[in-house]
């Protein structure tokens, strides 16, 4: 940045005073995001503030970099090949800077919940929780990005309901979400059928293609004959035969969503 950060953002905001604890968004092993506020334009911005002493690792020193790379390259919006970063449902980066103590991201701020966030809520009061009508549609949000940038050659590698963001447009249907994927610090570039190797990776997947799908569990109750065909495909166990998120697509849209 060409300016003293706190001549741009509230001071408070980036000493994260103790009386400033209501502008915290989120919170992780690594550090903090905040909303904070833009001196120059008035703007709401979201700043994830990482701490230099959390970061242990080359790896984890890395994994930032790569983060505000990507993100970087996502928010230009100046390509013919690329779209904007709102376009391709991430949020967009603004600027980054570090001082002493901390590393500085500075994201658009995105007023919404969680999925995760979303989906407890709606669990605590009388609707249905997993109402297909309203979770497809978001399903099919979370997936045309995902396509895009996976055409980029960027592989997220965290999607999870923390990392989805979610806004209902106002006075719109049941199919008008606005969906953000955020929290790019374990994405990776890829060549056309490069291979990561000497990852650590989570077992969860190995569980799920280890045991047969129940769809006679009650979570299952009144699900449709679709959604179930489309997660049965997702998990196949065969590589080959697993659906992409291409056929996903086509598949929920010849079913009518």
């Amino acid at each position: 940045m060409t300016a003293d950060p706190s001549q741009i953002f509230d001071q408070s905001i980036l000493n994260n005073d103790a009386d400033q604890q209501f502008y915290i968004l989120g919170e992780g092993s690594f550090g903090k995001v905040f909303k904070a506020i833009d001196i120059l334009t008035n703007q709401e911005v979201a700043i994830k503030q990482l701490k230099k002493s959390q970061l242990l690792t080359e790896e984890d020193i890395a994994n930032v970099k790569m983060e505000i790379e990507l993100l970087r390259l996502v928010s230009c919006g100046g390509s013919n090949k690329i779209k904007p970063a709102g376009e391709l449902g991430i949020v967009k980066l603004i600027d980054s800077f570090e001082d002493d103590e901390h590393i500085n991201i500075v994201m658009e701020y995105f007023q919404g919940q969680t999925l995760y966030q979303w989906l407890s809520d709606r669990s605590k009061g009388p609707e249905n929780p997993h109402q297909e009508s309203q979770l497809v549609p978001i399903f099919q949000k979370v997936l045309k990005s995902l396509s895009q940038i996976h055409n980029l050659g960027i592989a997220h590698r965290d999607i999870k309901l923390d990392n989805i963001l979610i806004r209902k447009k106002d006075g719109s249907g049941e199919e008008n979400w606005e969906v953000k994927l955020i929290d790019f610090g374990l994405s990776a570039v890829f060549m056309p059928g490069e291979v990561s190797k000497n990852t650590q990776v989570e077992h969860t997947m190995l569980n799920i293609l280890n045991k047969p799908l129940n769809f006679n569990q009650p979570c299952w109750q009144g699900k449709s004959p679709l959604i179930k065909e489309v997660v049965a495909r997702m998990l196949h166990k065969e590589q080959r035969k697993r659906i992409t998120i291409e056929g996903c697509l086509k598949l929920l849209e010849e079913g009518g969503y």
